[in-house]
């Protein structure tokens, strides 16, 4: 063996190959001395030790960043996020087999099925229904509260070409005056009642029957929001969202003409690069109007976008849109996904069709994701729920979020109804 460099205390360095470094980072060099260097068996020895330490630290910093869990490996959530834990299950509308589902007040969410409309509590809990007089199950529900008088609301419903809807006010009913009437419609118990605090509830608060805002020929409604003012009606017949104005709409004469729309969203914009909407999922049109941007945002699927446009022009904002980044570990996945956005403060919940598994990986995503403002992955919603007899089941047909985004109602294809509450 040589000698590559001998200093004063006549130690031999054998060069940068035997440095090693350390967990602390710390770096080490192996130094040898000529009596060492005379004796091969005993270098050997020194080399071999010096490898084996360097392996075990190795295994111990792995297994300190990977700690095994017993499960299947599975996207980290980021600590500014929301997170979200499922309450319950609601398997009220498997056997009428709903169809579409809309957030109402509080903790109450609407569920459409081929009998009309139903309302129910998050605990599962029917309150009410009502029929529409129609042969088929609704295409899709939107619930919108008055912005001047929060105590107004109005249910929308869709029947394929036309939409129809119920007025609700709290107007007439009267507030529960003890701490067991809390689940009357319209009451509140007297904590927060002393709180000035009232719960407000869609059940006994219809004014009168529903009655017919738009017929729209030839069309299939799957999506329907509402600023208040303006209707929004998702066409997947068209790849198109309709905006037209609630005020004409409610001053129209039976017998009239069908109304045109004030204006057209998604057409494809060859100037701006933009390709136009894409819906797919014939079951789901996901249209949602957002009041903190002023801004709609639509979902994609085919492209694997999420869409904003201007309310007013109905331009395309390639600022507040966003799209599947190829090759990231965090974008949309799937053949048809997003099929549903709503918005949430700061961050968007967006629902794809199923849990995706990774078959090169083995790991499982789930199906409701949380991005920021300007389309950042910040979380997957409901790790521990993905369990084999949870996500082999699950096929999401709509989503919908209570104002607060306190919480958030998932209708699975089979009409059950997962529940999530936020954390």
């Amino acid at each position: 063996m040589s000698k590559e460099k001998r200093n004063k205390d006549n130690d031999v360095s054998l060069g940068h190959r035997h440095y090693w470094t350390d967990t602390q980072g710390h770096a080490h060099r192996v130094v040898f001395d000529d009596k060492t260097l005379e004796k091969p068996r005993a270098t050997w020895v020194v080399l071999v030790t010096v490898t084996i330490v360097a392996l075990v630290a190795g295994v111990v910093l792995i297994t300190t960043l990977h700690k095994p869990t017993g499960a299947r490996p599975f996207v980290q959530e980021r600590a500014e996020a929301a997170t979200f834990a499922l309450a319950q299950t609601v398997v009220a509308g498997v056997e009428s087999g709903a169809t579409t589902i809309a957030a109402g007040w509080n903790d109450e969410f609407f569920l459409g099925d081929a009998a009309g409309v139903s309302l129910f509590e998050a605990t599962g809990q029917k309150l009410e229904s009502w029929s529409f007089d129609e042969p088929e199950a609704p295409t899709a529900l939107a619930f919108v509260s008055d912005e001047e008088n929060v105590a107004n609301g109005l249910l929308l419903v869709a029947f394929k070409d036309k939409v129809k809807y119920l007025q609700f006010s709290l107007d007439q009913v009267v507030p529960a005056t003890g701490r067991g009437d809390a689940a009357l419609p319209g009451g509140a118990d007297e904590e927060t009642e002393s709180n000035n605090a009232v719960v407000r509830t869609a059940a006994r608060g219809a004014l009168g029957a529903p009655k017919t805002l738009l017929v729209k020929t030839g069309a299939d409604i799957r999506g329907l929001d509402s600023s208040g003012e303006r209707l929004f009606v998702a066409d997947y017949a068209a790849a198109r969202v309709w905006r037209y104005s609630l005020k004409k709409l409610y001053a129209l004469e039976p017998g009239a003409d069908e109304p045109s729309p004030d204006c057209e969203l998604g057409a494809p914009d060859e100037a701006r690069g933009y390709p136009g909407l894409k819906p797919t999922f014939p079951r789901n049109f996901c249209a949602t109007y957002d009041r903190k941007r002023s801004a709609l945002f639509v979902a994609n699927p085919g492209l694997f976008r999420i869409d904003a446009f201007d309310p007013e022009t109905g331009a395309w904002s390639s600022e507040n849109s966003w799209s599947r980044t190829p090759g990231a570990s965090n974008a949309f996945r799937g053949a048809s996904n997003p099929i549903a956005v709503v918005a949430g403060g700061d961050q968007f919940l967006v629902a794809e069709s199923g849990v995706f598994v990774d078959e090169q990986t083995n790991t499982r995503y789930s199906p409701f994701r949380l991005f920021s403002e300007s389309g950042e992955w910040l979380a997957d919603v409901g790790g521990d729920f993905l369990a084999p007899s949870n996500y082999e089941r699950l096929s999401v047909a709509a989503l919908a979020a209570a104002r607060d985004f306190k919480r958030f109602y998932a209708l699975n294809v089979d009409g059950s109804v997962d529940v999530w509450e936020r954390r």
